[in-house]
């Protein structure tokens, strides 16, 4: 899961057509969990079946399968997962989705070419409603 190379990447270089340059990524074996996920019975969704697969070691999905209606194989979901050492953990930002019935991809928060900034972590009473309504106010 250490995709900083890929994250590090530029566009053109993280990139082709339809997919993630293979040159780019890292892979590596892990035990996943697999978990099903089915619309309830009497009711409608886009994508009726999903099949996550998530890290045993970090519980971060890290595929997904989406089936239609039909049960049809219709859309794979990839991330990027990759580690920043001074918060330490290991996060997700890229998200690839395959729509392997229309032949495209789409990049969702693509991550090359930007800066990660990690903040300082926040006391608990920043959450607190006074502080959010105070900050709201400026």
């Amino acid at each position: 899961y250490n995709n900083n190379g890929f994250i590090g990447a530029s566009l053109e270089e993280a990139y082709l057509d339809y997919h993630a340059n293979p040159e780019e990524v890292r892979w590596e074996r892990h035990r996943v969990w697999e978990v099903e996920a089915t619309v309830r019975e009497g009711m409608r969704h886009a994508v009726p079946k999903r099949t996550y697969f998530l890290d045993e070691d970090t519980w971060l999905i890290s595929l997904v399968d989406g089936y239609d209606s039909e049960g049809n194989l219709w859309r794979a979901s990839m991330t990027t997962p990759f580690v920043v050492p001074t918060v330490p953990a290991t996060m997700l930002k890229t998200t690839l989705v395959f729509n392997l019935q229309a032949n495209t991809l789409s990049i969702i928060q693509a991550l090359q070419e930007e800066y990660l900034d990690v903040v300082p972590t926040k006391p608990e009473t920043h959450f607190t409603g006074d502080a959010v309504a105070a900050e709201a106010m400026r």
